[in-house]
């Protein structure tokens, strides 16, 4: 899991995202930010960490 306040630069999206597909493994991947508008990138799960905690989500 990586988080961040909001990705509104390419640069940002590459230094949240690139960490987390480094890692081989077969187990999910979760960006949390603020941000309202959510991607997908190479199997990253991009959340909004409010809707996160308020659903009460799990990671899995």
């Amino acid at each position: 899991m990586n988080n961040c306040i909001f990705i509104p630069l390419n640069i940002t999206e590459e230094r949240e995202y690139a960490p987390l597909e480094q890692i081989a493994d077969g187990y999910p991947k979760y960006l949390l930010s603020l941000d309202r508008f959510l991607q997908q990138r190479s199997g990253v799960k991009h959340k909004n960490i409010e809707t996160f905690i308020l659903n009460s989500e799990t990671f899995g």
